[in-house]
């Protein structure tokens, strides 16, 4: 999807670390008993890059029309 968006304003390319960092959690923890819990650090990560990219498209809306 960062791609997609990129395509559209190259601001977004900033945040392809961050889509690969957050993919696997698309399915990973879907269904319970399937995955192990990840640890503090890992879901610490994860939660800020998960808002890293809600800003960045929060900023990105505001200047549509």
């Amino acid at each position: 999807m960062v791609d997609e968006c990129a395509a559209l304003d190259a601001s977004f390319g900033a945040l392809a670390e961050a889509a690969e960092i957050l993919t696997p959690y698309g399915t990973a923890f879907r269904y319970p008993g399937d995955a192990s819990e990840p640890q503090a650090a890992e879901a610490c990560e994860t939660v800020a890059c998960a808002g890293g990219v809600l800003d960045h498209v929060h900023r990105a809306l505001a200047k549509c029309p």
